[in-house]
């Protein structure tokens, strides 16, 4: 019976199509609404300017990574924003990424453009630096001029006036400052530790130990793993952070004994020892917290944490910015590295006198 129906011969009812419309009919197609037809078209366009915008914004985050890198000399608005210690850029692959993603984000942004956004505002930076091309065999300056966005304005990082730091001002203000940084960090240490044992002290009876033994050692330990091998991956990071003799004027005279016999540099061997202790510590609270002994291997990098901490004090001093690592806003930033100082203090205190 389905058989005779679907092959039925044609009638004049039938719509006037073509032959085989008339043998296979098709069940009647709904007809859309105007309103429904523009709602999916707006919808349309809305999501592919949103994809648009993310790729253009992603080509900007990588630029503005590629243009730190090459240690560029950034200039946006009225300010004059150094983004590294020299604007050489040493190898043509970095002002080749440059170029690519400056491609990238111009595509997307030129995709866009008749879309309007409230990030549509465009502004002009010029990127000074020599760098060696085929175009350019002697390496003389060059400016390049590129068109940037607010999102990568932002990124560009504003560094303090060299004035206004630590290690700008007297011998005498140096030493004062170095001390008197210390004892706030002494003086947050405890308050940290207080209030720990105030929560202890509020929590039912062994709900703290059981939060202390059971989530502490395992992830503090690869936090210190994972530091302790960057100490080696990312050498010229970490010794960018060690200071120098003479640092905070003449107060900083901690020796590197056996660093010649060794032929190593100062700064070297302050980062190779540090390392090591931070990979062997994190590994020992590790072993400790899963067998339920974490007191010694926390007491170990309860001391090392005190002994690294005048490299996180160097860096907020001398506005120290390691090649390889993001910016740290200043001051709040290092304000918050101060603060997490005393957290990792306060706990490796608790782990260790239970």
């Amino acid at each position: 019976m389905a058989a005779a129906t679907f092959f039925r011969p044609p009638t004049t009812t039938d719509h006037p199509t073509s032959q085989s419309s008339k043998m296979f009919p098709h069940p009647p197609k709904k007809n859309r609404s105007g309103t429904t037809t523009r709602a999916a078209t707006a919808t349309a366009a809305a999501l592919l300017r949103l994809l648009l915008e993310l790729g253009t914004e992603s080509a900007a985050l990588w630029e503005a990574a590629a243009l730190n890198s090459g240690g560029a000399m950034v200039r946006s608005r009225n300010h004059a924003l150094k983004a590294g210690p020299s604007s050489v850029v040493s190898t043509r692959s970095q002002w080749d990424m440059v170029a690519v993603f400056s491609m990238v984000r111009a595509s997307g942004a030129g995709a866009c453009r008749d879309m309007p956004s409230p990030n549509s505002s465009k502004e002009m930076v010029t990127i000074d630096g020599n760098h060696n091309n085929n175009n350019n065999p002697e390496g003389e300056s060059t400016a390049t001029t590129i068109e940037t966005t607010p999102s990568t304005a932002a990124i560009v990082d504003e560094r303090p006036d060299p004035s206004i730091l630590l290690s700008a001002q007297s011998d005498s203000k140096q030493r004062l400052g170095f001390a008197l940084i210390c004892v706030g960090l002494a003086v947050g240490t405890v308050i940290t530790i207080d209030a720990l044992d105030f929560v202890e002290w509020i929590l039912p009876n062994g709900f703290f130990a059981v939060w202390r033994d059971y989530t502490w050692p395992v992830p503090l330990g690869l936090i210190y793993m994972a530091a302790g091998a960057a100490h080696f991956a990312m050498k010229d990071s970490f010794t960018a952070m060690v200071p120098p003799l003479g640092t905070w004027g003449g107060l900083w005279k901690v020796p590197a004994p056996g660093a010649d016999k060794l032929g190593l540099k100062y700064e070297d061997f302050h980062n190779y020892w540090t390392g090591i202790c931070e990979l062997g510590g994190g590994l020992l609270l590790i072993v400790g917290g899963l067998n339920q002994a974490p007191q010694v291997p926390a007491f170990l990098l309860f001391l090392l944490t005190m002994a690294v901490t005048p490299a996180n004090i160097y860096m907020a001093t001398h506005d120290v910015r390691p090649d390889g690592m993001p910016p740290i806003p200043y001051p709040e930033g290092h304000f918050f590295r101060g603060i997490l100082q005393c957290v990792l203090l306060a706990f490796f205190f608790k782990l260790a006198f239970q």
